[in-house]
């Protein structure tokens, strides 16, 4: 069963790393970037310990190509939100952003079926994007922190303060969503819109559409585990 891992760097999720491959493969490589420490946590560390761990991680990765991969999400929020408002001004911002993190939720989950993946275990701030669309989560564990690795990495790229040596070019995938991002956030205001001028009556905003998720224990940093349909 091919199982992948999920997290997310920078703000409005500029950035999800994912890493996918079959458990016992996944839990190796955990084990052999982790070395000494309790925990892959790149944000408690030092920019030393980061870049150890990130280049430690990129050599486990040379020897698995084919049987792991490892690749980041340039998702195009903060763009797509832009867009939006600048379409949509009289929207309330929390009901764009509701679309917005809805549409990349599909897009996130459509690309986790595409890549043959089962069962997905993600940190928290995946965990509440994901709760868009309904669905279940239950703690779990590795795959998540190496994915922490991961986005990393992308966020580093993408920000341009790490450029990775020819001798890991292409271990790392690439995949932008911002386009399409984009195009689903606008549909899905403008079928809204729509459907307002139908119905002008609509039900009362719950905590979701105001732009909130509820409270959330975040210095718990807990890991979820989803099982996909």
């Amino acid at each position: 069963m091919r199982v992948a891992g999920l997290d997310s760097s920078g703000p409005n999720y500029k950035v999800i790393g994912i890493i996918t491959g079959e458990p016992a493969i996944l839990k190796a490589l955990y084990y052999s970037v982790r070395g000494g420490r309790k925990r892959l946590h790149l944000r408690k560390m030092g920019r030393r310990d980061r870049e150890e761990i990130a280049q430690r991680f990129l050599n486990e990765l040379k020897g698995l190509r084919g049987v792991v991969r490892a690749l980041y999400i340039r998702t195009g929020v903060a763009e797509a939100l832009a867009e939006a408002r600048h379409r949509f001004p009289y929207t309330p911002s929390s009901r764009i952003r509701k679309a917005c993190l809805s549409a990349l939720a599909s897009l996130l989950v459509a690309t986790l079926a595409d890549l043959g993946v089962k069962k997905v275990y993600c940190d928290h701030e995946v965990a509440e994007l994901l709760r868009v669309l309904g669905l279940d989560l239950r703690t779990g564990g590795y795959p998540a922190e190496l994915a922490d690795v991961v986005a990393w990495l992308g966020h580093r790229v993408e920000s341009g303060r790490w450029d990775p040596k020819r001798a890991f070019i292409g271990l790392l995938e690439v995949l932008d969503c911002s386009g399409r991002l984009k195009r689903l956030t606008l549909e899905k205001l403008e079928k809204r819109r729509c459907r307002a001028h139908i119905n002008p009556r609509s039900p009362a905003s719950t905590d979701a559409e105001r732009g909130g998720f509820g409270p959330h224990p975040h210095n718990l940093n807990p890991i979820y585990v989803i099982s996909l349909p």
